[in-house]
């Protein structure tokens, strides 16, 4: 009798065990609503969530996890994806880049810089030593309000910011 009870005991602890693991895999993800008409699913046990849209899923990263831009490298940032040299569909860097190409004689590149004039405005310069003459283009950028303007064609902008335009354009 003893027996019997033990292994009654046995398998009814083997069946509650076995329905609790059942019970959690059916609820390990659960479906959030962003109220925006994105739904997420988050992975209860691990904390990954993934957007879904449509059957495809794309995985969200935390927030905590992904680095701040900095205001200067949003600037940058800015600068380099504008469209403020009049080449558009090309940005800004792609336009600077084929300028470059075209270039004949040794270049020293120095590149993207950003100094900060004031809490919301950056000036952005691309530039490059070719001789013994610092050459750039100069982009005015306010990264709170998303806003770039070419410094260089625009005569108050490059009084205000000390920068003088060159006549051949081609060959900055």
């Amino acid at each position: 009798m003893n027996k019997t009870v033990v292994g009654c005991v046995v398998i009814i602890a083997a069946a509650a065990v076995s329905c609790f693991f059942i019970y959690s895999q059916n609820t390990r993800y659960i479906m959030l609503s962003a109220g925006d008409g994105q739904v997420y699913k988050t992975d209860q046990r691990t904390g990954q969530s993934v957007l879904l849209l449509g059957t495809i899923e794309q995985e969200v990263k935390p927030a905590f996890l992904t680095k701040q831009k900095s205001l200067e490298e949003s600037a940058i940032w800015l600068a380099k994806n504008g469209y403020t040299l009049g080449l558009y569909p090309t940005d800004n860097e792609s336009g600077i880049r084929n300028a470059i190409k075209k270039i004949i004689g040794p270049l020293n590149i120095i590149g993207w810089q950003a100094q900060q004039v004031d809490e919301q405005t950056f000036v952005v310069t691309y530039s490059y030593e070719k001789g013994e003459e610092v050459r750039s283009w100069a982009f005015e950028v306010k990264p709170k309000e998303r806003l770039v303007r070419n410094i260089i064609g625009d005569s108050a902008l490059e009084n205000m910011y000390g920068f003088e335009s060159k006549p051949d354009a081609n060959d900055r």
